[in-house]
């Protein structure tokens, strides 16, 4: 019991992906709108019921500004700039105050709350080294990288991974035991 206390400790963070550049969606993703609410202060609403730490990884942090509850965050930028949502993951977890942090995009229309709980208790059981949890798709057998738990140790592999542009989060997963 003690370990499982340990985990839970060590994952109460929320990474949420809020920049790139929206260049299929065609304007800025973190103001998107869903029935007039903000899609990102939804988000925020019911992450901050399940994580203490909630860290916004923006390249335009200024744009955040009227998004209700983004005060009780904490805005950061990749420290790699125009190398994708691995840079965004990075940054996020040279944030972290946790050994894990759930990750997500800004523009991910549903959340499970009772299912990110599952998630998070199931860090309690993987076992010493593992990298991470990642959510799987049911239908294609593909990973959902933006509902997933990703380790603060991977940070000196993605900057690796980063530096020898090699970019992608998919490529990164493949090379890791998740």
């Amino acid at each position: 019991m003690p370990r499982q206390i340990s985990i839970m400790n060590s994952t109460n963070t929320a990474i949420i992906l809020a920049g790139g550049r929206s260049l299929r969606m065609g304007f800025d993703k973190q103001l998107l709108q869903l029935n007039d609410e903000y899609l990102l202060a939804k988000n925020l609403d019911l992450l901050l019921e399940i994580f203490s730490e909630i860290i916004v990884v923006a390249n335009e942090p200024g744009s955040l500004l009227e998004i209700p509850r983004i005060q009780e965050t904490t805005i950061v930028s990749d420290q790699y700039k125009e190398a994708g949502p691995l840079a965004g993951i990075h940054a996020g977890l040279l944030a972290s105050s946790s050994d894990y942090s759930f990750v997500l995009a800004c523009d991910m229309p549903v959340l499970d709350p009772i299912y990110i709980r599952k998630m998070k208790l199931r860090m309690a059981e993987v076992k010493d080294g593992a990298d991470g949890l990642i959510n799987v798709n049911r239908i294609t057998g593909e990973p959902e990288p933006f509902c997933a738990f990703y380790g603060k140790h991977l940070v000196p592999d993605m900057e690796g991974f980063i530096e020898s542009h090699r970019r992608s989060l998919r490529h990164f997963i493949d090379h890791h035991r998740f």
